[in-house]
């Protein structure tokens, strides 16, 4: 595995998956990618100082910083490439970011800052199970782990499940 792409929305259970993310790069020594998926608000309720193309630029290094404020709390030798986008749709906006960097793993937490959000549209990690052309690691909201020794894998016994576990195998 040479890439791993972790999504934040800066939630506590962003935090916990992120653990699991940067264990996965540390075993495997793998480019770690911390990204965040953002959308610009209206121009006509906010305050502007800038015309919306700065205002992307700025809000895109506002997040980037962000994320390099949220990595410095960690001890280790990895050194993470920090990306954030705007996009309308985060699980879009995720979707872009693995064809991008061309990712083999996608770490997410399963419950974010906004839960009406979730409630009303459907969760981010639900859709991404869904849609994710390589595997991704939900971490639940209540774990109290910070890494994995066991997996379990159900299967329907289709071919498509060989190579699943071989993915599987290599994590």
């Amino acid at each position: 595995m040479k890439k791993i792409l972790f999504t934040t929305d800066f939630s506590a259970n962003a935090d916990k998956a992120f653990c699991f993310a940067l264990n996965m790069a540390e075993k495997h020594q793998a480019e770690l990618i911390l990204a965040h998926v953002f959308d610009v608000p209206n121009v006509y309720n906010y305050p502007v100082e800038y015309n919306p193309s700065e205002m992307k630029s700025e809000m895109i290094k506002s997040w980037q910083r962000t994320l390099q404020e949220f990595f410095e709390h960690y001890d280790t030798d990895v050194k993470p490439k920090y990306v954030a986008i705007e996009h309308p749709s985060i699980v879009k906006g995720i979707l872009f970011l693995i064809e991008t960097y061309k990712t083999e793993l996608v770490v997410v937490g399963t419950r974010g800052k906004n839960r009406v959000k979730e409630a009303i549209l459907g969760g981010t990690t639900k859709s991404l199970l869904k849609r994710s052309p390589v595997p991704l690691m939900a971490i639940p909201e209540y774990t109290t782990q910070k890494d994995f020794d066991k997996v379990l894998y159900a299967s329907d016994f289709r071919e498509d499940d060989i190579l699943a576990i071989k993915k599987l195998v290599q994590l």
